[in-house]
């Protein structure tokens, strides 16, 4: 697949297959980070995302080195669920999470998608500013995460009908 977004000479966002070797490594080490930091392997509630659900996955390079990934989980007409979204300790601060979220954003309005949702950990909080510093939202938990203590769930709205 062709890149579709280059914001500096040193970071690249493409589109990848969601078994894609760089996507599956940056996946997994997420995994161990979020494990690490609640004490459990898996605390995603509900069908974890797969290649079969993901409208759009993408990996950012930076200086050729794989950083960060992020994805698109289509949940009706109008909505899509950002997935997986992370990025290196060592990448972060340096501009990555902002290419992948305004690459997904794009993909999102080229799907017709309105309305783009998240969830996060309450113990995510460099997360949580970030989403907000990008225009999201907190609102109630919804879908699987309902009644989870520590999901915090958010919106942005990226077009009015």
């Amino acid at each position: 697949m062709e890149p579709t977004w280059s914001g500096t000479d040193s970071l690249r966002v493409e589109e990848v297959a969601w078994n894609h070797p760089d996507a599956c490594r940056l996946r997994e080490q997420q995994r161990i980070d979020i494990a690490a930091l609640y004490e459990r392997v898996d605390s995603e509630p509900g069908k974890p995302p797969s290649a079969d659900d993901m409208s759009c996955f993408c990996v950012v390079y930076q200086d050729g080195l794989a950083v960060g990934c992020a994805g698109l989980r289509k949940l009706d007409q109008d909505s899509a669920e950002l997935k997986r979204m992370f990025v290196t300790k060592e990448a972060r601060g340096k501009g990555a999470a902002n290419a992948v979220l305004v690459f997904l954003e794009q993909k999102a309005a080229a799907l017709g998608v309105q309305r783009l949702l998240l969830e996060t950990g309450d113990k995510l909080l460099e997360a949580q500013r970030f989403y907000k510093r990008s225009g999201f939202q907190i609102i109630p938990n919804f879908g699987y995460y309902q009644g989870v203590d520590s999901s915090i769930c958010m919106e942005k709205i990226l077009s009015v009908p």
